[in-house]
């Protein structure tokens, strides 16, 4: 799979989904990036931060764009850890998916897309927007992403949403990942 920085989300959504399914017990969900493409576009569009600085400033008015980076994650799945009394560390409740673009590479000013993406994950997983203790945004530190991500939490938890945070700052943008389960 590869859909930008959701495709390691992704992987893991199709993994568990799998599991739910019942077409697999145990499933590894990989997502990696290694930048071959040029960030010329990148640049052109004003996404990327070219100025010397070691942080994106995520969600903060001294913003000025994205950090790339490598990475890679892998995330294991089960059906019976509980069973078998193995070390979970978290448990996949659900996901939702919508195109949140507008056109080009820009966000829906208005948090539409993500919103329902939000929304879709919340009726996936069975719990109500109260019952979240914290949000991880993008926080991709681009003014587009970071509005868009913004109202879609305004239009979900209202004034009062749950802390929110981002780690981009201290890892940078991974993008485009491309995402495996196995």
């Amino acid at each position: 799979m590869t859909n930008q920085c959701a495709g390691g989300a992704m992987a893991m959504a199709e993994a568990a989904a799998a599991i739910r399914a019942g077409e697999a017990d145990r499933m590894v969900a990989v997502g990696h990036d290694a930048p071959i493409e040029p960030e010329r576009c990148y640049i052109m569009l004003g996404l990327v931060c070219c100025r010397a600085t070691r942080f994106v400033r995520s969600m903060h008015i001294g913003k000025h764009g994205l950090w790339r980076r490598r990475g890679r994650a892998d995330v294991g799945s089960e059906s019976e850890a509980r069973a078998r009394q193995g070390n979970i560390l978290g448990e996949f409740l659900g996901s939702g998916l919508h195109d949140g673009s507008n056109r080009d590479t820009r966000p829906s000013p208005d948090g539409d897309g993500l919103s329902r993406a939000i929304q879709a994950g919340l009726a996936d997983a069975g719990i109500s927007p109260d019952a979240v203790g914290m949000i991880v945004a993008h926080g991709n530190g681009t003014r587009a992403s970071d509005s868009s991500e913004a109202m879609a939490i305004r239009r979900v938890w209202g004034e009062k949403p749950p802390p929110v945070t981002a780690f981009k700052w201290a890892f940078g943008h991974t993008l485009p990942p491309q995402a495996h389960w196995i």
